[in-house]
């Protein structure tokens, strides 16, 4: 469902944030960062926002950022971490240390054996630490014993959090960041939440990224220090990330500032730029996306590019990492992919992400269903970026995606979404959001000046979607 509205304001204004959901209270919420610094970097206004709602907040620091300075370096950054988070509400109990290697989580996570173990550039061969929850890393105060630093332990530790907190929400970065450390941290969290869904681990948690180091030539966000009025300009990215689709808020951006000063061996005009008037986030929902937990079957497949690379929980593929991408083995038209449930399932939405390659593009396909209903579906974002496919809610059994028309030489997808409910859930779903405000966004909106812009958005369950708009 679109909304338009045209508007003639009668003061300045600058249009440049979309709102967030409404939060309601009692939510249990992860932050995860990956070096001391990044959860006020990225959602130090949301974490104060949850405090005041009176939500469960704890924030997750993965590496102990002793790259640099050794142990005597982590215990000073674990401090101005705990500091910070004072600062927005929260207590040192709320904070967990992981304790993983600064710039060493990508030679975790590529090493040959999975448990293979690595030595940190400080010289360490375990997770450790004294300060945050029970005054130790979290490997020791869960497990009893400090963790080696393999990725066994590293994606046991977060697959433990995540179950053990059952998280409404998670923020963290990217994987499309450019840092190593930040790549690693967006990916362990992603295959965490799949593997818990698949596993049969009741989560409906919805992932909010961030970015703090954009792949863009520019310093993006820099505004010379902190700005608290004025909001995130527009980022430009080669990526399936896309800027309408957004979820933006206002935040206590004097807070942000004073929060991201707490960490004075860090601190730069740079990172004080990221005090900003609102924050910004692209939005997974792991709760509605039944794709995840679907038996898939396909026409065929690459080797290295198998149909489970389009539910990996990744939009995804070539030139970034072309090996989370479904490719069909040289076939174009007739290609197919499909999603079966154990159990009847109500959908509403098909989110349908092209492979990022511009030789190699899906020009028309077909969704159908097992209600014996299909969509036409024309060509897809030769850049791999979303096309939403929404209709009235279905309750089927399989889905099946078929690829009329392409180029290239083999055709696929980077990932599809199926987004619903299971069919005997009474659940009443929040409305999905899809992009906007377009139009005169992001720039003034002068005195008695009229302004044309559109949201968009998809309610799950069939009810028909209200909007609110509120300005300062």
């Amino acid at each position: 469902m679109r909304l338009v509205i045209r508007v003639l304001f009668l003061g300045a204004l600058i249009l440049a944030s979309a709102v967030l959901p409404q939060f309601a209270a009692a939510k249990t919420i992860l932050v995860f960062a990956p070096h001391p610094d990044d959860e006020t970097l990225v959602a130090g206004g949301r974490i104060r926002a949850a405090v005041l709602a009176g939500d469960t907040v704890k924030i997750v620091v993965v590496t102990a950022g002793d790259s640099a300075g050794g142990v005597d370096e982590a215990a000073r950054r674990a401090g101005e971490s705990v500091a910070a988070a004072q600062l927005l509400g929260l207590t040192e109990q709320d904070v967990i240390f992981l304790a993983y290697p600064e710039l060493g989580l990508q030679q975790i996570y590529n090493a040959a054996s999975p448990t293979d173990v690595i030595t940190s550039k400080a010289g360490q061969t375990q997770t450790y630490g004294n300060r945050g929850l029970g005054g130790m890393d979290f490997h020791r105060y869960r497990f009893g014993s400090p963790g080696p630093y393999n990725r066994v332990t590293m994606e046991q530790d977060i697959r433990t959090l995540l179950n053990d907190y059952q998280p409404d929400e998670v923020y963290t970065v990217s994987h499309f960041d450019t840092h190593p450390d930040h790549l690693v941290t967006a990916l362990l969290v992603t295959e965490a939440l799949v593997s818990l869904k698949r596993s049969g681990t009741a989560l409906s948690t919805k992932l909010y990224q961030g970015i703090v180091w954009p792949p863009t030539a520019d310093n993006w966000p820099e505004a010379g220090g902190c700005a608290p009025a004025v909001p995130f300009p527009p980022l430009q990215m080669q990526t399936q990330l896309e800027w309408k689709r957004t979820l933006r808020g206002v935040v206590a951006g004097d807070l942000k500032c004073q929060a991201i000063g707490a960490y004075p061996s860090q601190v730069t005009t740079h990172l004080l730029s990221f005090a900003r008037k609102d924050e910004f986030f692209w939005l997974s929902d792991f709760g509605t996306n039944l794709a995840i937990t679907a038996q898939v079957t396909a026409s065929s497949e690459n080797t290295s590019q198998g149909r489970l690379r389009a539910v990996d929980g990744f939009a995804d593929g070539a030139p970034h990492d072309a090996t989370r991408e479904w490719v069909s083995a040289s076939q174009l038209s007739g290609a197919w992919i499909q999603l079966d449930w154990s159990s009847p399932v109500s959908v509403a939405q098909v989110n349908l992400y092209d492979r990022p390659d511009r030789g190699e593009n899906v020009l028309a396909g077909t969704l159908s269903f097992s209600d014996g209903t299909s969509i036409a579906v024309g060509a897809l974002p030769v850049d791999g970026k979303l096309l939403p496919v929404t209709f009235a809610p279905k309750t089927v059994s399989w889905v099946r995606f078929t690829i009329d028309q392409a180029t290239g030489t083999a055709a696929g997808l980077s990932e599809i979404q199926v987004l619903g409910v299971p069919a005997q859930s009474a659940a009443n779903v929040a409305p999905h959001f899809l992009e906007g405000p377009g139009g005169n966004s992001d720039r003034s909106v002068l005195s008695a000046e009229t302004a044309t812009f559109s949201v968009r958005a998809n309610d799950l369950n069939g009810d028909a979607v209200q909007y609110q708009w509120s300005a300062d």
